[in-house]
């Protein structure tokens, strides 16, 4: 079950079109799919972003969910792995969340690195983005790396504020990785962290 639970990014390096024919997450799970074609049996604990906390069956009653600005009706969902609290994303634990147009189409899969982890799987949330891009070949990003603030300084010698889309087929990705901590701050107290967010491309 570990393997199936690296959900989307393998070690190597696939072409756009490869990603696309594997689906974005575990259970052939990819953007544009309905609702109804989702595999509920591979995912749990099904609950609205908004109203916050509103438990669900599964992802027919993404209804239930409030739409959000970009009017997508979003929930979290948990992977449904046997004796695994956590959602493990190519060995990170993630936070899942799924957003459902009007029309009942998964428009959005969003994953976020979690915050609170033991501290050597912490260090390494960072490289989840750059597993990411691999996934959907490594050529065609536009990339952008932002300056620290002013409060902010590198862990050692390494800093990463960067944000990277690249359009592959009917998804548009977006990647941001951060690694930083704030100038004085103890050394356990630092921002290490990646957000993928795959949408429907429009």
């Amino acid at each position: 079950m570990r393997l199936k639970l690296s959900l989307l990014f393998g070690a190597l390096a696939l072409t756009g079109a490869v990603a696309a024919e594997r689906g974005d997450l575990y259970g052939g799970v990819s953007v544009g799919m309905s609702a109804a074609d989702l595999p509920e049996g591979s995912y749990r604990d099904f609950v609205c972003v908004a109203p916050k906390g509103s438990a669900l069956k599964g992802f027919a009653d993404w209804k239930t969910c409030d739409a959000d600005a970009d009017h997508l009706h979003e929930m979290h969902v948990e992977a449904n792995e046997p004796h695994r609290d956590d959602t493990i994303v190519a060995g990170h634990p993630v936070d899942l969340t799924l957003g459902f147009n009007d029309e009942g189409k998964l428009a959005r899969i969003v994953i976020d690195t979690k915050p609170k982890v033991p501290m050597f799987m912490r260090k390494k949330s960072f490289l989840l983005g750059l597993q990411a891009r691999g996934r959907y070949g490594e050529d065609g990003w536009d990339c952008k790396d932002s300056p620290l603030a002013a409060d902010e300084e590198p862990l050692g010698s390494t800093s990463v504020n960067e944000r990277c889309v690249k359009t592959v087929g009917p998804r548009r990705i977006t990647i941001v990785r951060k690694l930083w901590r704030k100038v004085g701050a103890d050394q356990k107290a630092f921002t290490n962290e990646s957000h993928v967010t795959i949408d429907l491309a429009s």
